[in-house]
């Protein structure tokens, strides 16, 4: 071993850096569980969280969250401000990774079935809607939406485990 080459002695060390964000995060919480970083309880995993989004609140400006999806899938420009929110938004992801850790529970499976959830409702909310949300209001959108969540979250639904 070279001279500047040190073993890394780290609770963390071996944590696959080539997994999945969230795999990561999962693999991370429980190392740092395992050295003795942790709340007594998940309620401290879930206010950790709770104060990460406090944080990401106050870097958002308000014309950010009054019009971010207006026609631009990147409405903040380089610089400072876009790194802030950035890494606030990255620590709430990896605050709600924790979170789950915590509860004993997959971040990665629990989002992949978040999405497959996502998919189902919003193909229905499409056939709801014509097709196309192009002439549809934002109410009508939430409308659509919530009636194609009752209809898989329904107990008859053929959808059960959406």
């Amino acid at each position: 071993m070279a001279a500047d080459e040190e073993r890394d002695e780290s609770a963390l060390a071996g944590v696959p850096k080539d997994t999945s964000a969230l795999e990561r995060a999962s693999q991370t919480c429980r190392r740092a569980v395992g050295a003795g970083f942790h709340w007594k309880e998940a309620r401290g995993a879930l206010g950790k969280l709770e104060e990460e989004l406090d944080e990401l609140r106050e870097v958002l400006p308000l014309e950010v969250l009054k019009g971010a999806m207006k026609g631009s899938p990147n409405p903040i420009p380089e610089g400072p401000e876009r790194e802030r929110i950035e890494h606030e938004l990255g620590d709430v992801l990896m605050a709600a990774a924790f979170v789950g850790g915590y509860l004993g529970l997959s971040p990665e499976a629990l989002c992949h079935r978040a999405l497959e959830r996502f998919d189902a409702r919003f193909r229905i909310m499409e056939k709801d809607l014509g097709g196309s949300f192009k002439d549809a209001t934002m109410d009508e959108m939430l409308v659509a939406w919530t009636r194609a969540k009752r209809l898989l979250d329904s107990p008859t639904s053929p959808n059960e485990s959406q």
